[in-house]
């Protein structure tokens, strides 16, 4: 992802990684606004609107990644309109998985400091096509290309452009049908995971859900004990904010989503059975050092 050269950037955490690590060397000062897991991950608005200013460039993912939390549009553009000397940058790659996802949407807002991207591999799982596009001023445009290396698209990424807009009712038909039906069955997981002892589930309003593991058990045996049953979850330990109890798992058809649950349970009872605690003597990482305070947190 091409950015734009910076002075001072925020980023609303827990988020994606790359936003920090696209920046590289662009930006000579990079800060957190860590949303906190007893407030369910909201972001502190009250906080981003008293220290945006202080900022160039705000980077938001919206429905976030990997909490599944969504800002209501009203709420984005009076933040944006209240600093229209910062620059924002909203990510809205999970947003086609929300229904009536369009009302949430700062792509026709208009404001000459909004950036909006977006992507087609989410919803239709072609991660490997890296498929994505911006929506922005002209001039914020012509910046950004400057930074884009000379070959960003691979050979099969304009069979499928050309496919996306010459089908669109058949296109718009199968977001539909696979928005209500990750709905349901996520509904459906969300209380099987519930069910199982120790283990927390966080409202999302995407295609994933975000899980608190017990004490007994942390992220990397989790996922290393599903992965030898052919299972394969994100590991969330190196979010900022979040830590080593807390993995991502994407909702998938009502028969896999079944086993996953089930094979999940096992794995926490395995743990709690053979009495496994997570290593105190562990050195804390950024992640989990900023799970409990919220606030602004340099890189």
């Amino acid at each position: 992802m091409p950015i734009m050269p910076t002075m001072k950037v925020l980023i609303l955490e827990p988020t994606y990684a790359e936003y920090a690590n696209g920046l590289g060397n662009r930006s000579r000062v990079v800060e957190r606004l860590v949303a906190i897991e007893s407030k369910a991950f909201q972001p502190d608005l009250d906080k981003l609107h008293e220290t945006a200013g202080d900022f160039d460039t705000v980077f938001i993912c919206n429905p976030n990644n990997p909490t599944g939390v969504l800002l209501t549009h009203g709420k984005l553009l009076h933040l944006c309109r209240q600093h229209p000397d910062v620059r924002f940058i909203i990510d809205e790659s999970y947003l086609p998985f929300v229904p009536q996802g369009h009302l949430y949407s700062m792509a026709a807002a208009g404001l000459p400091n909004v950036i909006v991207l977006q992507s087609f591999s989410k919803i239709f799982r072609l991660p490997g096509l890296r498929l994505g596009y911006m929506i922005a001023p002209k001039r914020m445009i012509e910046s950004s290309r400057r930074t884009m290396p000379p070959w960003s698209m691979s050979s099969l990424i304009e069979p499928a452009m050309d496919y996306f807009a010459g089908h669109q009712q058949n296109i718009q038909r199968f977001i539909a049908e696979s928005r209500s039906e990750i709905q349901k069955e996520k509904i459906r997981f969300q209380e099987s995971i519930d069910a199982i002892p120790g283990l927390s589930c966080f409202a999302s309003v995407t295609s994933f859900v975000l899980i608190r593991l017990p004490a007994s058990i942390d992220a990397q045996r989790t996922c290393d004990g599903l992965a030898q049953r052919r299972i394969l979850i994100r590991n969330c330990a190196n979010f900022f904010g979040l830590g080593d109890q807390f993995i991502r798992i994407s909702i998938k058809e009502s028969e896999a989503n079944t086993r996953i649950a089930n094979l999940l349970s096992k794995v926490v009872d395995d743990a709690c059975e053979n009495g496994f605690v997570t290593p105190a003597s562990k050195k804390p990482t950024a992640a989990s050092a900023a799970v409990a305070p919220s606030g602004l947190y340099p890189v």
